[in-house]
């Protein structure tokens, strides 16, 4: 081997000439490699050397292995070494790597192509050694300063003027220099094995500094699969840090899914190139997308041309092609070439994406999971997403759910809501859709944003043919789970029926059970009627689920068919046989139905049967013979049902409505709010029970008065007891006794909630006894034991009520006491008085102030308007005057003459003036004190011992002779609060005016004796507080 089989010598001695004859040759080799290390390669050593590596292998023909090792010294020194097989370093190579812009890969195939990636090194090393079989060679910045300091004259000063930033690689010396005198690569290639036996070139960097070792350490923990696939021509990757081995890459196509074309280039195109570009001609694209079994780390969100560049690419997935560069080798040039490489780049999209379809989801990602998300990042991504958008839209990539040939995505079909993410519903529907996909999530979003059509169930469920039962039998199973919400679009779906027809829809449908064999003939005869029962084939919950009846028993005595038939009238004359017509029909379901004791139908009971007389009769107009209804119901109201048909069984007929009882209905609040509204549903059946109620329309104009417009919508039932005007006169006695019991009760006594005011809303069945059935007096009645001046206005309990308890008979109407009536009672009793003038006792009279004062403060928005009224007479007396002239006053007030004839009620329920449209006592007089008198304090031991209990003022007026508007009186409450008075029983009345009058007693006997208190306060102990 020569000392210099390079010609080392040769190139520095013209490198030197250059610079010895024009220093400014010399700034520029300077700064051109300053900038090239620190600028435009200044993070790229460790790809610039893989990319190195990859060229040499290609040159060679081998796929390249590549070992790249870090050792790390005292102080933060260390030393990179990276070692290769394939081509070793010639000649040609050494002059590339001192050249600024000279590159000596000119082969097909190869990586590098303006020979300046090696100026990389320089980063971060300012001692370079490369070894191969043939020599070595080593830059060294140190050994530049030394040679150019030696040479003197300007160059030397120039050297010095720049603080040792010196361009070293362009002048190379033979050997490996000190860093790398012991590295001596083998003669030949072939595997690694421990140390540096296997390899073809050595290149060993003296890191400058710590800064420079965090920054290979940090480069050298970014290498991964990119780098392989983006330099083809490795196929081995080590890392090795301090002697441990790191990081191990081959066989990276088993990681990752790889679509590559290559190809060559019109020279046309290549016309605005650098010139030693044009001859390179072919080009070479690949997309690479990571296995799912390799996890899911990031890709390089750059592009690779084929080394990292600093364009973005938000395609997630590697793009490598030959993308021309512009001399920072960190962009993408615009131009022809790359808008060709861009458009060979979205055909390679279209292999990439077939491949992953092909291999399947556990080998690939899913080729909707591969568009671009967001926004474009720039000029070049933009272009690239344009194309493998434009590609994913013409590549078959959709699977339909019937595993047929792959779909375009303007050729699919996608279903929406929950059943477009069900794969069982959509296999069975794709059974008769071979369009249709399945897909959810972003999945299903990014294939209608590819022009897939989005369908709607209910669509689908439209256009889907009758099909076999089987067929769908297997369609309802998969469509089993759908959501509630979604039920709706299922509604025209095909059913196939008992027949032989196919129908769209459910709804309406039977599903015949098992136990109805023996009632196959009513099945046949609701068919006849247009029933559609649904083939036991084909028979599943999910037509339950949408509309479909389930044909028990029951629901067959409910179906819309056979109430059709009932309400229809009386079949026509013909061959039917008895048991085929409705009422047949009917009472066999509801003889099969009579032990379960289901809610009747309305409508049942207008079902016609035969009365004694051969009459067509609705059934709840007609009388089980044998009950005691027989007994209690006039035979021309309601009259005897046949006898032989009789012979169904008896709770049949009475769900069928025929009476043998009391019958008790139950309306629907909504039915009251509606016939209060003049809203009745015609097709509504509370109706049919509301027709047959007597009296309905005058009981709806009571409720309207009571009500008073109040919502209805949160009331329970309102239960009624039916047939009360066909009742014989001599059975009432029982059918009242029978109304004491169950839920007859019930409908009596149950008030139907309250009105607004708070006035108990009577039951229908309780206003009809009242009001409709003769049978009690038109005013309020007395409960039995009442007695006092009331009674003489309250009516007696009549003869055939007297049975009755106490509930019963308040809910007819009785009371206790005159403070309990309300409004339209007052109205009753009122008429009941004694004609005008006549005197009546001070006890009847006070009875009546008292419960129209309890009146006034319970509904203080009654009306009242009687004709004549008990009232305090002048002479101190009670008797009957016009209500006009009557007052209302307190008791203080009934003594001002003015204030007669009076009501005498307590103060706070004064309103009685407005109820009954009367003067208040005040509109009389002033209530103005015209006497002197003398202020007093009050006796301190009787404010010491109620003080506490009741508000007594300090003081009082003391009056010879109190006159009040001139009038003479015992005590006054004058317009201010101030208390008048002349005797203690007109001092304690008007304590008692401000305190309350219920203490009156208390203070007239503490005024005259006040060794009471201590009584007087155990009684106020005894009362609740205020």
């Amino acid at each position: 081997m020569t000392e210099d089989p390079f010609g080392t010598r040769a190139l520095r001695d013209a490198v030197l000439a250059a610079w010895s004859a024009s220093p400014a040759r010399f700034r520029e080799d300077a700064n051109a490699e300053e900038d090239h290390a620190h600028g435009y390669y200044r993070d790229r050593v460790v790809v610039e050397l893989a990319q190195n590596a990859a060229d040499a292998a290609v040159r060679a023909g081998t796929r390249g292995a590549l070992l790249l090792s870090l050792t790390t010294g005292p102080e933060g020194t260390g030393t990179l070494l990276a070692a290769n097989t394939g081509a070793p370093l010639d000649a040609a190579g050494v002059a590339s790597l001192s050249s600024l812009r000279a590159s000596a890969k000119r082969a097909g195939g190869t990586v590098g192509r303006f020979g300046v990636g090696f100026a990389a090194v320089r980063s971060v090393a300012d001692e370079v050694s490369v070894r191969s079989h043939d020599g070595a060679v080593h830059f060294s910045r140190a050994t530049v300063a030394a040679e150019l300091e030696a040479r003197g004259g300007g160059l030397a000063a120039e050297a010095r003027s720049r603080a040792g930033v010196l361009p070293a690689l362009r002048l190379p010396y033979p050997g490996p220099g000190p860093l790398a005198e012991g590295v001596h690569p083998a003669d030949g290639p072939g595997p690694h094995r421990p140390g540096l036996a296997g390899w073809d070139t050595v290149v060993v960097l003296g890191l400058r500094d710590a800064a420079a070792v965090r920054q290979v350490r940090t480069q050298l923990d970014e290498v991964g699969d990119a780098l392989l696939l983006a330099l083809p021509g490795l196929g081995r990757v080590e890392v090795q840090v301090d002697g441990t081995t790191v990081l191990s890459l081959d066989e990276v196509r088993t990681r990752w899914v790889v679509a590559t074309r290559s190809g060559e280039l019109p020279p046309s195109l290549l016309a605005d190139r650098p010139v030693e570009e044009r001859d390179r001609t072919g080009w070479e694209v690949t997309w690479a997308v990571r296995r799912p079994s390799v996890g899911d780390a990031p890709t390089p969100a750059v592009v690779h041309a084929p080394t990292p560049t600093d364009e973005p690419c938000t395609v997630p997935a590697l793009l490598v092609a030959t993308f021309p560069l512009d001399p920072s080798r960190r962009h993408v040039a615009p131009g022809p070439v790359t808008d060709r490489l861009v458009a060979e780049a979205g055909a390679v999209w279209a292999d990439l994406l077939v491949a992953c379809r092909e291999a399947g989801p556990e080998e690939a990602p899913h080729p909707l999971d591969l568009l671009p998300p967001g926004l474009a990042a720039g000029p070049l991504d933009t272009a690239l997403r344009e194309a493998v958008l434009g590609a994913t839209r013409s590549t078959p990539l959709l699977d339909p759910v019937d595993a047929g040939p792959a779909l375009l995505a303007r050729d699919a079909l996608v279903l929406d809501g929950p059943v477009g993410e069900d794969q069982a519903a959509l296999a069975a529907l794709g059974v008769w859709v071979p369009q249709l996909v399945g897909l959810t999530g972003p999945r299903r979003r990014a294939a209608l944003a590819l022009g897939a059509a989005p369908t709607r169930l209910a669509d689908l469920a439209d256009s889907l043919p009758a099909g076999s039962a089987d067929q769908l039998l297997s369609l309802y199973e998969a469509l089993a789970g759908v959501e509630a919400s979604a039920l709706e679009e299922l509604a025209t779906l095909p059913v196939r029926l008992a027949d032989g027809r196919v129908v769209r829809g459910a709804r309406g449908a039977l599903l015949a059970e098992e136990g109805l064999a023996d009632l196959a003939g009513l099945v046949d005869a609701l068919t006849r009627w247009g029933a559609r029962v649904v083939d036991p084939r084909a028979a599943h919950p999910l037509l339950e689920r949408l509309g479909a009846t389930r044909a028990d028993a029951e629901a067959l005595a409910r179906h819309a068919v056979l109430r059709d038939q009932v309400l229809a009238g009386p079949p026509e004359p013909g061959d039917l046989a008895p048991e085929q017509s409705p009422a047949g029909v009917l009472l066999a379901l509801l003889d099969h139905l009579s032990a379960s004791a289901p809610r009747p139908e309305p409508w049942w009971g207008e079902v016609l049967l035969p009365a004694q007389d051969g009459e067509l009769l609705p059934a709840r107009g007609l009388v089980l013979p044998g009950s005691p209804a027989a007994d209690w119901f006039d035979p021309e109201v309601l009259p005897l049902l046949d006898d032989h048909v009789a012979e169904h069984s008896r709770e049949g007929l009475l769900l069928a409505g025929v009476r043998a009882g009391i019958a008790v209905e139950r309306l629907d609040a909504r039915v009251v709010a509606d016939a209060l509204t003049d809203l009745d549903d015609p097709d509504d059946d509370a109706a049919l029970v509301t027709d047959a109620l007597d009296g309905w329309g005058a009981y709806l104009e009571h409720l309207e008065d009571v009500l008073e417009g109040d919502d209805l919508t949160d009331r329970g039932d309102l239960v009624v007891v039916a047939d009360l005007d066909a009742v014989r006169e001599e059975a009432w006695g029982e059918v009242m006794t029978a109304l004491t019991r169950g839920e007859a009760r019930r409908a009596v006594v149950e008030p139907w909630g309250r009105g607004p005011d708070g006035r108990a809303v009577p039951s229908y069945t309780a206003w009809w006894l009242r009001h409709r059935g003769g049978l009690g007096p038109r005013r309020p009645m007395a409960l039995p034991g009442v007695e006092g001046g009331a009674t003489r206005l309250l009516a007696p309990v009549p003869t055939a009520w007297a049975d009755l308890d106490e509930e019963l008979l308040r809910a007819l109407g009785a009371v206790r006491d005159l403070a309990e009536l309300e409004p339209d009672g007052w109205t009753e009793v009122l008429e009941a008085l004694p004609a005008l003038g006549t005197p009546v006792e001070l006890t009847l009279a006070v009875a009546v102030w008292r419960g129209l004062a309890a009146l006034a403060v319970r509904h203080p928005e009654a009306e009242l308007d009687p004709a004549r009224l008990p009232a305090l007479l002048a002479d101190g007396t009670a008797g009957i005057v016009e209500t006009p002239q009557v007052t209302v006053a307190t008791p203080l007030w009934s003594a001002h003459p003015a204030a007669r004839p009076a009501l005498v009620v307590p103060a706070e329920a004064t309103g009685l003036a407005r109820v009954l449209d009367v003067d208040r006592a005040e509109e009389r007089a002033d209530g103005t004190v015209t006497s002197r008198g003398t202020v007093l304090d009050l006796d301190p031991a009787l404010r010491a011992g109620l003080g506490g209990l009741v508000a007594l003022p300090g003081t009082w007026v003391e009056h010879e002779d109190l006159r009040v508007d001139g009038e003479q009186l015992d005590g006054w409450v004058d317009a201010a609060g101030t208390v008048h008075a002349a005797t203690s029983q007109g001092l304690a009345a008007a304590l008692a005016t401000l305190v309350g009058w219920e203490h009156r007693d208390r203070l007239l006997r503490l005024l005259a004796d006040p060794r009471a208190l201590p009584h007087v306060l155990l009684e106020l102990a005894g009362d609740l507080a205020p």
